[in-house]
């Protein structure tokens, strides 16, 4: 029986053997298969989020893109005479000299008030941007009268002549706190008024270039307002123009008013003015200037290294009240010369980019600019 058996088992141990062989060789190739399969699936399924989110991303974006164009053409028209203005320049106010030695104490400013800044309730500004007093209710049915654009701009340092300002020589002595510093406020003073509205246009002096801002009221209102008429969720946050050869920045945020606070910030290391431009907003200095922030220097760098006029930010903290939200700039330029003159700035809510892609469930996300 013994001899019998023994071929039987001999002949088993040897098929086990090769088959164990065959199966120690073919199971590391299906491991290595399957892994491969692994990870083609799943970069299918990123590709596939990554796509979603960029769809999402570009729809959110595409009416802040729009609205920036119109506002880009029709300053552009304004400051080159391609339309004709009116002789009359549109009302405008400022309250950051009124308010630089409120803000230096850090109490709230006297002539901030309701009557000089008014907030309507029809207006339906953002919750977080709302005025001190929250919005007011008009007997009128439409109070879109009442809105007016603002203007930021320093005097300090400025030419007599033209009101260019292209350095601060009286750093330190003076702008070393927001009460130090010095506001242009009365346009019937700009270096250029005497030639009266009739005879401004251009951007050669500070009273040109503010006079034109004025008449930019004919698309920042309107496109304020569209939203509202219309029933459809406001991303506009605010619209403004800022000039290469004297800092103005000119526009309008709804209820915000964030005008009235900006102689607190101070340029640094930190927020990057300083590395922007150490003779324009040396470390320490007090006093808002668009053209030592990181979307005016990137907007212009783009214009004049690679001749592309759009610059679109990533969500950021903005310097008047630490919001987070996200700008679009587009430049203003002679269209004869190429001359960089300033660029057009439109600030919109980026919390509706960070609720559509949590939607998808994927907490890998990166927003490139």
């Amino acid at each position: 029986v013994l001899l019998m058996g023994l071929p039987l088992f001999l002949t088993n141990f040897i098929i086990g053997g090769i088959v164990s062989n065959s199966i120690s060789r073919t199971i590391p190739v299906w491991i290595e298969t399957a892994e491969l399969a692994s990870y083609s699936i799943e970069d299918d399924i990123l590709n596939f989020i990554a796509q979603r989110k960029a769809s999402i991303l570009s729809t959110l974006v595409h009416a802040p893109v729009r609205d920036l164009h119109v506002m880009t053409r029709i300053t552009n028209w304004l400051v080159f005479d391609g339309i004709k203005r009116s002789d009359s320049v549109s009302d405008m106010d400022t309250a950051i000299e009124d308010c630089k030695v409120s803000v230096s104490e850090g109490v709230q400013c006297p002539q901030y008030t309701p009557e000089r800044f008014p907030c309507s309730c029809l207006w339906e500004c953002q919750e977080e941007s709302s005025s001190a007093w929250g919005c007011q209710e008009f007997n009128a049915s439409h109070s879109r009268y009442l809105q007016r654009q603002s203007f930021v701009v320093q005097k300090l340092d400025a030419d007599p002549v033209n009101g260019n300002r292209k350095s601060c020589p009286s750093f330190p002595e003076l702008s070393y706190s927001p009460e130090t510093t010095l506001w242009w406020r009365n346009i019937s003073d700009f270096p250029g008024s005497e030639k009266g509205p009739t005879a401004a246009s251009g951007y050669s002096t500070l009273y040109d270039r503010v006079v034109v801002s004025s008449a930019c009221s004919i698309f920042n209102f309107p496109v304020y307002n569209y939203a509202t008429s219309l029933g459809r969720e406001k991303h506009f946050l605010g619209g403004w123009i800022s000039f290469e050869d004297d800092g103005l920045f000119a526009g309008w945020d709804g209820c915000n008013y964030v005008h009235r606070d900006l102689s607190g910030f101070s340029s640094s290391f930190e927020n990057g003015a300083t590395l922007i431009d150490p003779d324009l907003c040396p470390d320490g200095k007090f006093g808002y200037d668009p053209r030592c922030r990181s979307w005016y220097a990137r907007g212009k760098q783009k214009y004049k290294n690679e001749t592309i006029p759009v610059h679109v930010t990533a969500p950021y903290k903005f310097a008047s009240n630490n919001r987070i939200a996200s700008s679009i700039t587009s430049v203003i330029a002679n269209p004869r010369t190429g001359e960089y003159v300033g660029q057009v700035l439109l600030d919109y809510i980026a919390l509706g980019l960070k609720n559509s892609i949590e939607l998808l469930n994927e907490p890998l996300s990166f927003l490139i600019t």
